[in-house]
């Protein structure tokens, strides 16, 4: 290679950068003035302006006139387009799946729900859920472009192709649910697949409880219990992907109950739905949130699942020294019910890594998955913005 087609090639690879950059920085945070987008990226005001007229002609962002009247020239303010530009997000649940069209910026579009069916197989599901997701696509802006499908699953996924190695509480097994979106939705747009708990702490650390914050550990979940782990401001997922499954550490091996992965004793056994359902005498999920809601502090119905949830929590502080343990799902209603137990447990613990440690429930509730999945969805997009929506557009006229 020439030096001179090598110069080429290094400044187009700083100008694909320096696009990403701002337009994740509007993504995440939102409308900036120019003079803002100039301080949080250090580059200089005329390379500002060139960027983000090239990615306003895209349609990826548009101006705005700022508000209000300072002192000197007012800066033009920049957003990101979520109308233009948008994700689908599938969040497959225990009981029921939601889709949603998830715009640049974290805005939500549209969203519908539908419930599962008694033992249809997850090809029937994907199906059914097509046509949700036709007629939210119709509702879409005219002219803007799907960059992506971002799929959240309470189980063992496997990153590179979608596979599903297990859903306990699903009953699924060896799925290839990457495949069986990508045939029957009839798309070559690019598919992410994760566990819902991972991404759950992803939209958490990006926009919620977690956000400038590095090290994190997020318990999640409904049904199941899942974990995210987040270490030096990334998601730990471990050689194949299947990092961060808490729920499922054998925590009471000789007097617990099976779990639904095969084991004895899980943690899932003592904290998950089940457990609090037993506790509160109830019977379906929609009971165990509204008793969890009209539950006191310190309700000593809920006692002993505070006391496996603290254990829990101790474990895992001593282990991943995280600043912040977010309780999200059906854990954040727990948690403000049992903290004194979960208290008492925590003083178990190693001394060094309580310092400094907060624990909070998760800021963004029912949306903090989808969000997620979303969020996995627009990373390609943020890593190389024209070159990216340049070849959705050319997927999408396929």
């Amino acid at each position: 290679m020439s030096t001179t087609t090598l110069a080429g090639a290094t400044q187009d690879e700083m100008r694909k950068r320096n696009l990403g950059s701002l337009l994740r920085h509007l993504h995440v945070n939102g409308a900036c003035s120019r003079s803002e987008l100039t301080a949080l990226t250090g580059l200089n005001r005329s390379t500002v302006g060139a960027l983000t007229a090239e990615l306003e002609e895209a349609g990826l962002v548009r101006s705005e006139q700022p508000i209000g009247h300072g002192v000197g020239r007012p800066s033009i303010m920049v957003a990101p387009a979520g109308e233009r530009a948008y994700v689908l997000a599938v969040d497959v649940g225990v009981e029921h799946a939601s889709v949603a069209l998830i715009g640049l910026g974290g805005s939500v579009l549209a969203r519908r729900e539908l419930q599962h069916v008694p033992g249809e197989t997850p090809r029937k599901l994907i199906q059914r859920a097509r046509r949700v997701v036709d007629s939210l696509v119709a509702t879409a802006a005219d002219g803007s472009v799907c960059i992506g499908i971002g799929v959240s699953v309470p189980g063992v996924v496997r990153h590179s192709d979608g596979l599903v190695h297990i859903a306990p509480n699903l009953g699924w097994i060896e799925v290839p649910l990457g495949s069986i979106i990508a045939t029957v939705l009839r798309t070559n747009l690019p598919i992410a697949i994760a566990n819902d708990a991972d991404l759950a702490a992803i939209a958490e650390h990006a926009r919620g409880a977690a956000r400038g914050l590095s090290h994190v550990v997020m318990i999640s979940g409904d049904v199941g219990v899942g974990g995210g782990i987040i270490i030096d401001g990334r998601l730990m997922t471990g050689a194949g992907g299947y990092g961060g499954e808490i729920g499922h550490m054998v925590i009471n091996p000789s007097g617990g109950r099976s779990c639904r992965c095969g084991s004895v004793g899980c943690w899932e056994t003592t904290i998950g739905e089940q457990a609090v359902r037993e506790a509160l005498g109830v019977l379906t999920e929609s009971e165990v949130r509204a008793s969890l809601l009209e539950a006191t502090r310190g309700d000593p119905r809920l006692a002993e699942v505070g006391r496996w949830l603290g254990l829990g929590v101790a474990n895992l502080v001593n282990i991943c020294n995280p600043q912040a343990v977010v309780f999200g799902g059906m854990f954040g209603d727990l948690y403000r019910v049992v903290d004194e137990a979960v208290a008492q447990q925590l003083g178990n613990s190693l001394a060094a890594p309580l310092e400094g440690l907060v624990l909070r429930s998760a800021a963004l509730g029912p949306d903090s998955v989808s969000m997620g999945a979303a969020e996995r969805a627009f990373l390609s997009l943020l890593d190389d913005p024209l070159g990216h929506l340049a070849r959705c557009r050319e997927l999408s006229a396929a």
